[in-house]
């Protein structure tokens, strides 16, 4: 399944386009998005998580953010 933003406003001053993969066979959800804040320079953020694993399982988060990585985790949604 494929899941296609653009310029999505979830917040007032920023928009997120991109996409996001979910292989409903494995599992496995892979999103690449681009958040353009209103001031400054787009960030790129890729996330990795699965879908049906445990309930405290991370996600991968890097962010590319002025030239610099950032990586993080956070709970799966």
């Amino acid at each position: 399944m494929l899941i296609t933003f653009h310029a999505v406003r979830w917040v007032v001053d920023a928009t997120i386009s991109g996409q996001i993969w979910w292989n409903q066979a494995t599992g496995r959800v892979l999103a690449r998005l681009t958040v353009r804040p209103r001031r400054g320079e787009p960030d790129i953020l890729t996330a990795r998580w699965l879908a049906f694993a445990a309930a405290n399982q991370p996600v991968m988060i890097t962010v590319t953010h002025g030239g610099r990585r950032i990586v993080a985790s956070a709970p799966a949604p």
